[in-house]
This record gives structure tokens, sequence and C-alpha cells, in this order.
């Protein structure tokens, strides 16, 4: 595991990121998340704003407000998270 985490350092400082993200935005209400630079010059909401909040609502069992936030949550995670797994896979193969 450890030869992955060094050869993937790009992957691992993102989850490393996000994981101190959710943390702080949980426990301490610190926001560090990447803003939104659609959002942030046009003021309309693109497919992609709330995906962190419904990621952090889904952590919390909150599927409902997961849904409100951003219904593409549910294709997101499940997909993130299978390509993770398959590249770890892919990897220990190697």
């Amino acid at each position: 595991m450890f030869a992955y985490i060094k050869n993937r350092r790009l992957l691992t400082a993102l989850i490393v990121y996000f994981i101190v993200a959710i943390v702080l935005f949980q426990f301490f209400q610190v926001d560090i998340f990447i803003p939104c630079l659609y959002h942030h010059f046009t003021g309309r909401e693109c497919w992609g704003c709330g995906t962190t909040r419904a990621g952090l609502a889904l952590m919390q069992f909150d599927f409902r407000l997961a849904w409100q936030l951003n219904p593409l949550i549910y294709f997101i995670a499940p997909g993130a998270i299978s390509l993770i797994i398959f590249d770890i896979v892919q990897f220990e193969k190697k």
C-alpha cells in the first residue's frame, strides 16, 4: 500500500486535502474547499455546485439533504470509489 501512495502522489495529495478539508469543515466550520469559478463569475450554479455539500450530507447519512443539494452525488460517489479501488487493484497486480 505504501508503494501505491508513493507512486500516486497527486491522487494521494488530493485525497488527503479532501479529508483535511472535511474534518476542518465538520468540526471547526472552516471552509477551505475549492470554490466554483463558474458560480463566482456568473452567479449561477453549475452541475457540480453542491457536490461537496452533498457528499458531506451523505457522510452524515442525510440522504434527503444530499439529494436536494445535488442529485448527481449518487452517481459521482460510487463512481469515484470504484475508480480508486480499481486503480489500487491494478497497481497491486503489477
